[in-house]
């Protein structure tokens, strides 16, 4: 259950005289099934209110994390061109393009010969 590994990582964090507070708090939260817990149409807010009505919650404003990549062939294309003529030669020596995988989205981009021959001649 999500929920379990949940609460055994934020009980580490109370001090013993939180931890009837801590006891009482699990109780409630374990009154939410794993479908609610998981449920889109739920705001983190909801779910707060519905759990922990009885304590003196306090529900700050959501941040919403955007999971954008910001990588792009124009950026490794400006890479490219701040590396020495010899090392860049050396890349696309036999090759008539390279790879690059960004290692946040795992996107392949290519990058070939004639791309790079307007600000370095081959």
């Amino acid at each position: 259950m999500l929920k379990n590994n949940f609460n055994e990582d934020i009980k580490d964090h109370f001090y013993s005289d939180e931890i009837n507070i801590w006891e009482k708090a699990n109780i409630y939260l374990n009154t939410l099934s794993d479908e609610e817990f998981l449920d889109c149409n739920l705001s983190s807010k909801d779910i707060l209110r519905r759990v922990f009505g009885d304590f003196n919650v306090k529900v700050f404003e959501e941040k919403v994390i955007n999971n954008k990549c910001k990588c792009s062939k124009q950026k490794i294309l400006k890479f490219l061109k701040s590396l020495k003529k010899n090392d860049l030669k050396e890349l696309f020596k036999n090759k008539n393009k390279i790879s690059f995988v960004c290692e946040f989205c795992c996107k392949e981009r290519f990058i070939f010969k004639s791309q790079i021959s307007e600000f370095l001649k081959f």
